[in-house]
């Protein structure tokens, strides 16, 4: 780095190694680069998009490993949980290379279909933004600007993307991938700031039209409030539950608890933050939860044995570890875990956990599965929809008129019958409602849809 710019070192969760380094751009050249992208001509064709990102897949396909170690790197994540971001990524690329020559959202209407109507082709089309900016967190470092790159190529828009200074690397990583298959580097900028100053061009520039954000409730109010003529795009938290009724299939109940709870070390906004379990067979699922918890392995991100790396850093963990005593000292009881050393925290389960709680009422971002008994669906359903957050929830049920009655009445974005909250398909629309989000949800055909605008114009016929 030139030794006038201030730069910021990235640091391995686990031994603190530092792994990267990454420029913290001022306020006037941040400024610039966005007047530079605003202005900036992109007429690809779609032939040219779509190769672009075929091509991109093809090449990250030959990089799994290459790729997968560099966030394990810098998250801490175990390197099985990267290779599958990986993954998703050359899914993703190729599905966004299928959509961008395949699918269209223009479409026209008949105007003489009221009395004395004026017979005349309504035609719509859909055109780029002027500039795009988005905000992306440090878990699923890579899949994250994923999500936001794809569907800008696709639509031919133009895009700066600021990732988390916790794990930026990634995204330069899929940047410089881009790069490499042809992308003009107009259309796509990643950029490493304070979150001052991201707030203070990213988000105040005339020159962006939408803000796409993935993050924090907190700091989506902080975004939210200078976006008054703008497009925005919130993708928040959650306090995801598994509900799991008396009829379930205790077997898939607890493999679905082990998933949703500690994969990807619980830092995931879909991941289960509440399970609801009921009375019934609390005690049975709760032993063979705690079974199959305590042969999981953790620690080293980089041993294959490992099913759980670190959390982000240390202070993560530390606060994290102190939310589990205090639940524990507010009446919940520790079943099983909750031991710490730096950024490593153990996948912990507590029982009894009380309802007014933080650790079940705010989102935690950690192994941690708190368990919450009930008596009836009525009663779970009360518990789940008592959130402010509505991102995702599961239910675990063999009775279709259960799940059809949770699907039609939980408060969330999405419902899931058997599987995990964090299921999803990169095809579908995703996102929540409340504090979870706008309900303008994500996916990357959704995402095509909010990152264009509509233009209306009329022949007669």
């Amino acid at each position: 780095m030139h030794k006038n710019i201030e730069t910021l070192k990235i640091n391995n969760p686990y031994d603190n190694t530092v792994v990267g380094e990454v420029p913290l751009l001022n306020h006037k050249t941040l400024s610039s680069m966005i007047k530079d992208s605003a202005n900036y001509n992109a007429n690809l064709s779609l032939f040219e998009r779509s190769s672009i990102l075929m091509q991109a897949a093809q090449l990250l396909k030959t990089r799994i490993q290459e790729a997968s170690n560099l966030i394990t790197s810098e998250t801490g994540l175990c390197v099985n949980d990267s290779e599958n971001e990986v993954q998703r990524v050359i899914n993703l690329l190729e599905l966004g290379s299928h959509l961008t020559s395949t699918l269209t959202f223009d479409h026209i209407y008949n105007s003489d279909n009221v009395p004395n109507a004026v017979r005349k082709k309504i035609i719509v089309t859909y055109e780029p933004l002027r500039l795009i900016s988005a905000i992306t967190p440090f878990n699923h470092p890579m899949n994250q600007v994923a999500h936001k790159i794809i569907p800008s190529v696709s639509t031919n828009n133009k895009i700066i993307i600021k990732p988390s200074l916790k794990a930026p690397l990634s995204a330069f990583y899929l940047q410089n991938l881009l790069y490499e298959c042809g992308l003009p580097k107009e259309m796509f900028k990643v950029v490493t700031c304070s979150n001052q100053v991201a707030l203070d061009t990213l988000v105040k520039s005339d020159y962006v039209d939408l803000v796409a954000f993935t993050g924090s409730y907190k700091v989506s109010e902080i975004i939210a409030k200078h976006c008054l003529l703008k497009k925005l795009i919130l993708e928040l938290g959650g306090c995801d539950p598994l509900i799991i009724l008396q009829d379930a299939n205790l077997e898939l109940a607890v493999d679905l608890a082990v998933k949703g709870a500690f994969k990807n070390t619980g830092q995931r906004c879909t991941a289960v933050k509440r399970i609801l379990v009921s009375n019934e067979i609390a005690d049975k699922f709760i032993e063979a939860f705690v079974k199959k918890t305590s042969n999981l392995k953790y620690g080293d991100p980089f041993d294959k044995e490992n099913f759980m790396g670190t959390l982000i850093d240390s202070e993560s963990a530390s606060y994290i570890h102190k939310t589990i005593n205090d639940a524990i000292n507010s009446g919940a009881v520790l079943i099983y875990g909750n031991k710490i050393k730096g950024a490593v925290l153990s996948p912990t389960i507590i029982d009894h956990t009380p309802l007014d709680h933080c650790i079940v009422s705010e989102e935690i971002f950690g192994p941690v599965a708190p368990i919450i008994r009930f008596s009836s669906a009525e009663e779970a359903l009360d518990i789940a929809n008592s959130s402010q957050y509505g991102l995702s929830a599961g239910v675990v049920t063999e009775n279709l008129n259960i799940a059809t009655y949770m699907i039609k009445n939980l408060k969330t974005g999405m419902v899931n019958i058997n599987d995990i909250p964090g299921f999803r398909s990169e095809i579908a629309p995703f996102g929540g409602i409340k504090k979870s989000g706008l309900g303008i949800k994500e996916g990357l055909v959704e995402s095509m849809r909010n990152f264009q605008n509509a233009k209306v114009y009329s022949y007669p016929w």
